[in-house]
């Protein structure tokens, strides 16, 4: 999954994401760092339904980071190794 700066409504890029698969209250939400993308477990196949919840975190100025967009998606991937944009 790749997070697009769109993500980020103040301005600025996308520099982690915190996320869960399916809801947050199945577990504790992951954090990925560094970059825009994560690489979430998912059920692949047909009939596989997964919900992907997430909030970015976008950094501006070269040191000020704020909490972006929260979010929730469907995925439904037919195959393994997919790529996504939101």
């Amino acid at each position: 999954m790749n997070f697009g700066n769109w993500n980020c409504p103040a301005g600025g890029s996308v520099v982690g994401v915190y996320w869960a698969v399916d809801a947050y209250s199945t577990g504790p939400a992951t954090g990925d760092w560094g970059d825009n993308v994560v690489y979430p477990r998912v059920r692949v196949g047909s009939g596989a339904y997964n919900t992907l919840s997430y909030q970015t975190m976008c950094k501006k100025w070269g040191w000020y980071t704020y909490r972006g967009v929260v979010g929730q998606r469907s995925l439904t991937p037919y195959k393994s190794g997919l790529s996504y944009w939101y």
